[in-house]
């Protein structure tokens, strides 16, 4: 893609600023492996590439960023961050309770294997 050009065909903002994968990588704790991992399968595309192919974030590109970084801590799958992020509130919302739903059973279980490993160690 031409460097001057954004994902969205038009040409950078006056004054926007770009960071290379490294400094988002940094700020976050992620690898610059997993940046491009989620490149590969679509959840955070760079808005912009250079000549040599070097990913470039903007602003925008950070704040999704740390909108999967705070779905992924609250236990949802790269697949359902996705869906979240690309889809209308209401399937928002909805992937949220099932989402909880599942949560809610698992608490279920653990409660019932603490409870039998209670019996065990009596």
């Amino acid at each position: 893609m031409d460097t001057r050009q954004s994902k969205n065909g038009q040409l950078p903002k006056m004054g926007q600023r770009y960071w290379r994968i490294g400094e988002p990588a940094d700020a976050t704790g992620l690898t610059v492996r997993t940046l491009g991992h989620y490149d590969d399968i679509s959840l955070l595309l760079p808005s912009r590439r250079t000549c040599a192919g070097h990913h470039l974030y903007t602003e925008q590109d950070a704040r999704r960023l740390y909108a999967v970084l705070a779905l992924r801590d609250l236990g949802l799958s790269l697949k359902q961050i996705k869906v979240c992020l690309d889809t209308e509130r209401a399937d928002f919302l909805g992937i949220m309770r099932e989402h909880l739903a599942h949560v809610e059973q698992q608490i279920e279980t653990c409660r019932e294997v603490r409870a039998r490993l209670s019996q065990v160690l009596g």
